[in-house]
């Protein structure tokens, strides 16, 4: 066997025992959005924090989960994805599916953002070691907890105000960083 081939077998093997996540390793922290249904609130901000922010050049991506998923209602609201195209006609909220948050999306999250306080307390619940990175979107903001509205059910006009409302919050997180402590 030569050299040169003997020497790429010993680098693959090398890199097959390599943890994926020393291989794929990356500085991009995730943002995890969490409200009800995942399907309006926090698929907005995803899309928000993703697109019309574009918060990936501050070195973010945004996710969103829901504490309360149904599974026959995986579909963004279409009253959410009307108001995403008013803000940024590339937005791809329409792909967007439901999804139940888990522990371990909690984990690979640098910092959850929730919608409501109840959210925040029953991720809290649900793992009480990632309180140290588990706030309200409004908490991370400017220090206020306050709800953003839940929209399900309600008109455009609801769906706009809402829809500014999580606007004004992260415009506020990318102008001046999160105000809560996330270490």
């Amino acid at each position: 066997m030569n050299y040169s081939l003997q020497k790429r077998l010993v680098c693959g093997i090398l890199l097959l025992l390599l943890p994926l996540s020393l291989i794929f390793a990356s500085d991009t922290q995730r943002i995890l959005f969490v409200c009800g249904g995942n399907t309006g609130r926090s698929p907005m901000a995803e899309s928000l924090a993703n697109e019309f922010f574009d918060f990936s050049t501050y070195g973010y991506e945004a996710f969103s989960r829901g504490v309360n998923v149904n599974p026959n209602e995986i579909m963004p609201e279409k009253n959410a994805v009307i108001v995403m195209h008013q803000w940024d006609n590339a937005s791809n909220i329409d792909m967007h599916r439901a999804q139940s948050i888990t522990i371990s999306d909690i984990d690979s999250a640098s910092i959850v953002l929730t919608m409501t306080a109840a959210q925040k307390e029953r991720l809290l619940a649900l793992d009480p070691h990632a309180a140290n990175k588990i706030f309200m979107l409004s908490q991370c903001a400017n220090g206020t907890l306050q709800d953003v509205s839940d929209m399900y059910g309600h008109d455009l006009a609801f769906y706009q105000e809402t829809g500014k409302q999580i606007a004004h919050y992260l415009q506020l997180i990318k102008d001046h960083g999160f105000f809560c402590q996330t270490n």
